[in-house]
């Protein structure tokens, strides 16, 4: 049984989403509450697994909130206005659901949160990135490396090369340390498409060498070296 709470202070919003919950027997809401610190806080106190959470909340902004709270279960954020989309999915939010929404996409929203319950133990499903005005999704399995092109970064996946202008520092904090690594100042890469570590240099799945710098040569050699992944050759020189 998922356990979820509501931070909502709409009578009317609650009552329309109790009702579309209902539609769901494996979810229980444990718990509504009006102002987003006090839901915060109950969700970080008790065993809750999703967080409904709404932004404009009186004088409380839901997102502005969750930022400086605690770590948290998931969220799903809905609110009337998408402006807040980008901001909630900078804070790695399950969903953003714009109301009034329908049942439909209210059960797609479901399914991508039981979706990465599925990932504890594998790579995150996928992460978000800005490009230009739109928002891509990439899946964790299809990405090769992120390449640093001045102003823009060019993300390296098994179909496509997608630019953004988002900057190394803050890809790093959004992607899973576990998985994707810094290499170089200008380079960053999916350990699982690593194929060899030689040297100064790394050869991924689509035969791209990539130099190692000195700053970052010590921490990919040790990762290699702690078994979590199997290239064909580990010699670091």
């Amino acid at each position: 049984m998922i356990q979820c709470i509501i931070i909502e202070d709409e009578p009317m919003a609650v009552q329309n989403l109790r009702r579309a919950l209902m539609e769901h027997g494996d979810i229980r809401i444990a718990a509504v509450f009006e102002h987003a610190s006090a839901g915060l806080l109950y969700a970080s106190e008790n065993d809750i697994d999703l967080i409904f959470l709404d932004v404009h909340l009186g004088r409380q902004n839901g997102l502005q909130e969750l930022k400086i709270s605690k770590k948290t279960p998931p969220v799903i954020v809905i609110s009337a206005n998408s402006q807040y989309a980008l901001q909630g999915f900078e804070l790695d939010v399950c969903d953003y659901l714009l109301k009034p929404f329908t049942t439909e996409r209210l059960h797609r929203a479901l399914e991508k949160f039981k979706a990465t319950q599925h990932q504890t133990n594998e790579a995150p499903a996928c992460f978000i990135i800005k490009c230009d005005s739109r928002f891509e999704s990439i899946a964790y399995r299809d990405l090769i490396c992120i390449e640093g092109m001045g102003d823009y970064r060019r993300v390296i996946t098994l179909q496509r090369k997608i630019m953004t202008l988002q900057t190394f520092r803050e890809l790093e904090e959004k992607l899973d340390p576990h998985y994707v690594m810094r290499i170089h100042k200008s380079y960053m890469i999916h350990l699982n498409a690593l194929m060899e570590f030689k040297s100064s240099r790394v050869t991924l799945t689509n035969n791209m060498q990539l130099p190692v710098s000195e700053t970052y040569r010590k921490a990919l050699k040790e990762r290699l070296q702690s078994g979590s992944f199997t290239i064909s050759n580990k010699d670091a020189g």
